[in-house]
């Protein structure tokens, strides 16, 4: 799923500046003004103020004072534009053409009330704060017809689901900080999907897989399903082969999966590890007796594997297989030949039985790219000593990494570096949107995290467990999938036709003067 243009789209659309910058802007315009219109802008500034505290019960909605101080700079700065250019014409402006349709969009997205409250509202702000006046009513209300209009052209279904209503739903939930509104949207199209958690514990570790993915987005659905495995106490998350049309739809199915996280159930036996490389992939496999834990590294790029890649294993034998989701790139297309080939010849290969020894390290780390943690787990072999690095956040820079196996083949280890794919920071921060980890300055602490886990290693020998458990769980589907990758581009044409329309009823507003 092309989640990128949804989340550059939702990164120019919620961008907003500070509150003091705010207020200082809103000084200015009052300051600029006061010499050609006297009080007339601090009339509309006083009023608007009022109006939108007001409208916070009435509307249920959640902009923080931030947001309200840069609406009310907004509107103050074009209504003085709009009355600088009227005043030059020598005629008094119209702004409420303006003002109301403006009212009426923002109302409507920041708003839990249907357009039947929304409307009326819009028209009566708008006369309130442009002066009480027949006139302005009336232009309040062609202002209101033409974001009737535009609510209309949203109002289209993709895949059945609702740009409007997931504009409305999204806007809600990041306001708020409550996933319940877009989780509602994703759920109305919800499908049941039948996966498995598989956790294979070596010693008091667990290193925890699932079929489902975390995602989409934030805090919404699945995106907690990271954070919730790693608070389960030592425990890793392993990304596996699968997509977005497996997020779960509510925090509700996330807790299905962790009540399915069992790892006791089969004594292993361990083997020795070893490498398949192919053209792309790297295949990095740790044997036991009855299960293959197999890692695909990506050589140049490696993004979302197919869910097919579990099912194909499962043909030749029990496996978890590990996306490591460690080489960012754009428009990745897995090359399915060459990793079904890899994992054929990886149920093929026999290495001697062995013991095993362990270390783990969790280190707190948050960063624009990392999430929240970052684990180190240390596997000792007779003949090579093994480190798993997970670092949480969404895919890795693959120069970041190489830096990451030479640190670790200096120390004697051999790496191998998986994140999480965690959505917690992606489609969300305006100033972050996808960032892989490792570009931003303070990812390199990693380095040092290494360092510290290497001179402090004090190796545990251990019993290496296994279970899989089934769950039922609600999830987007493929639907949900194409949607977002459409609705993106959709989202663009939308957000143009409102600056369109934006200039139409400023230009309305001085014709009608």
């Amino acid at each position: 799923m092309n989640t990128e243009s949804i989340e550059s789209l939702h990164s120019k659309t919620f961008t907003t500046p500070n509150l003091a910058k705010s207020l200082v802007l809103i000084v200015v315009i009052l300051l600029i003004s006061y010499p050609i219109f006297g009080f007339k802008l601090v009339y509309s500034c006083v009023v608007a103020f009022i109006l939108l505290a007001l409208y916070k019960p009435l509307l249920k909605t959640h902009m923080n004072a931030k947001r309200i101080a840069f609406f009310v700079a907004f509107l103050l700065l074009s209504i003085l534009l709009l009355d600088v250019i009227t005043y030059a014409l020598r005629s008094r402006c119209a702004s409420a053409v303006f003002v109301s349709f403006i009212l009426l969009i923002v109302f409507y997205f920041v708003s839990e009330r249907d357009i039947k409250v929304v409307v009326p509202l819009s028209v009566l702000f708008s006369t309130a704060i442009t002066s009480l006046s027949f006139t302005n009513l009336i232009s309040s209300l062609i202002g209101v017809l033409i974001g009737l209009i535009y609510l209309k052209y949203v109002d289209k279904d993709i895949r059945g689901f609702n740009v409007r209503e997931y504009f409305k739903a999204f806007l809600l939930s990041w306001l708020s900080n409550s996933p319940k509104y877009f989780e509602d949207v994703l759920k109305k199209k919800a499908t049941t999907f039948r996966g498995w958690v598989k956790c294979i514990a070596f010693g008091d570790v667990k290193l925890i897989s699932t079929s489902f993915h975390p995602g989409p987005m934030r805090n919404i659905g699945g995106a907690r399903l990271v954070e919730k495995v790693i608070s389960l106490g030592n425990a890793m998350y392993l990304h596996s082969p699968t997509g977005h049309e497996l997020n779960p739809v509510s925090f509700e199915e996330v807790e299905k999966i962790l009540g399915a996280v069992k790892c006791s159930d089969l004594l292993l036996k361990p083997m020795e590890p070893f490498d398949l490389e192919g053209d792309n992939y790297i295949l990095r496999v740790f044997p036991f007796d009855r299960i293959r834990l197999m890692f695909f590294i990506g050589k140049n790029c490696l993004d979302d594997l197919p869910y097919e890649l579990n099912e194909y294993a499962e043909e030749f034998g029990e496996a978890i297989v590990v996306d490591s989701h460690n080489a960012h790139c754009r428009d990745f297309k897995p090359k399915l030949d060459e990793l079904k080939s890899l994992i054929r010849k990886a149920f093929k290969v026999r290495t001697d039985y062995c013991n095993v020894e362990y270390y783990f390290k969790s280190y707190s780390v948050e960063t624009e790219t990392i999430c929240g943690v970052v684990e180190v787990l240390l596997l000792k072999y007779p003949k090579q000593k093994h480190v798993i690095l997970m670092i949480d956040g969404n895919n890795i820079d693959l120069n970041f990494r190489k830096k990451i196996e030479e640190l670790c083949r200096m120390w004697g280890y051999i790496a191998t570096v998986i994140s999480t794919d965690n959505h917690s920071k992606t489609g969300i921060q305006a100033k972050v949107g996808y960032k892989p980890i490792g570009l931003d300055e303070k990812d390199e602490v990693v380095f040092k995290l290494l360092e510290d886990c290497f001179k402090s290693a004090e190796f545990s020998s251990c019993d290496v467990t296994y279970s899989k458990r089934f769950v039922d769980v609600r999830v987007t589907g493929r639907d949900f999938c194409v949607f977002v990758s459409e609705v993106g581009s959709f989202g663009f044409k939308a957000l143009r036709l409102f600056l369109a329309f934006l200039v139409s009823t400023a230009l309305l507003s001085i014709i009608l003067a």
